[in-house]
């Protein structure tokens, strides 16, 4: 697995070996060229890191077509965007607010029917302009995957912001996903004092550190 840091200080995350030389392009990218370059490093995330007679045959992959989706707490309904598909606002945690806030991150109370994730969602909540805007819900997922996905490699998103500002939608995956044959996850997560807070009436034991962002990115 390797990180890329690229412009304006988000973080991607690859679930496989990339090479050296994608790695070099990525160090050096400018905003503009980000996803001009980011289809060209995620294209050779499917090269083995081991040769093929060293590794294990993996299972199949189960081949799934439209826009609703099974997730570990329930489906999830998106929307077709050119050649592939998107979710907004998968969730991968609870709300972080109330007794949950300060705390490290839950799982979300599972759903039946398919979720509308149809729709970007509102960013993390957070200072713009002098004013707080967003919410404190923000421990969802932006997904964009090719129509029939199975067995490819994947993307992860952390956006830039210095930990105080961004929102998921500052990465479109949908070109990555298509040009790369890749799948893009674009991660939100806990921002400024709800993020990073050490204060000492707020830990909850002895190896509490106050990173709660890192614990939602961890998670």
């Amino acid at each position: 697995s390797k990180f890329f840091t690229c412009a304006g200080g988000g973080l991607l995350y690859t679930g496989t070996n990339a090479n050296r030389k994608e790695v070099e392009r990525y160090m050096n990218l400018t905003r503009r060229s980000f996803l001009k370059a980011g289809a060209l490093a995620a294209a050779g995330l499917a090269a083995p890191a081991l040769p093929a007679a060293a590794q294990d045959a993996p299972a199949p992959s189960p081949v799934f077509r439209g826009a609703v989706r099974p997730t570990a707490w329930g489906p999830v309904q998106g929307r077709q965007t050119g050649a592939s598909l998107v979710w907004y606002g998968v969730p991968y945690g609870a709300e972080p607010s109330g007794a949950l806030r300060w705390q490290p991150p839950q799982d979300p109370a599972p759903w039946a029917a398919p979720l509308d994730c149809t729709a970007p969602g509102p960013m993390a909540l957070q200072l713009c302009n002098g004013m707080s805007a967003g919410t404190e819900d923000c421990l969802r997922l932006d997904i964009y995957a090719p129509d029939g996905a199975s067995g490819l490699p994947v993307a992860v998103y952390f956006h830039g912001g210095g930990n105080r500002t961004g929102a998921t939608l500052e990465l479109n995956g949908r070109r990555l996903a298509e040009q790369a044959g890749c799948v893009v996850v674009s991660v939100g997560y806990r921002l400024g004092l709800l993020g990073f807070n050490a204060l000492p009436a707020l830990r909850s034991g002895p190896d509490s550190t106050g990173n709660y962002a890192l614990l939602d990115a961890a998670k």
